[in-house]
């Protein structure tokens, strides 16, 4: 897959949101993390998406397993 060109370089979460979507990515499992605060934003106004926000990183190892059995 190509690199993924924006018109401002500095704009490195719309770039990820880009990459998730045509990756057709549904689940994104997240810690709180103020670095993160646009993607999110960006992933939670996809309805085609769904966030779930954990309390540590062993949660996610979990809900994803159960996301890709499911699928």
């Amino acid at each position: 897959m190509p690199p993924i060109s924006s018109d401002n370089p500095h704009d490195w979460s719309s770039n990820v949101y880009r990459t998730l979507t045509s990756r057709d990515v549904k689940i994104v499992c997240t810690v709180p993390d103020a670095g993160l605060t646009e993607i999110l934003n960006q992933c939670h106004a996809d309805g085609d998406m769904t966030v779930v926000t954990l309390t540590s990183e062993e949660e996610g190892v979990g809900i994803i397993t159960g996301a890709w059995l499911c699928r």
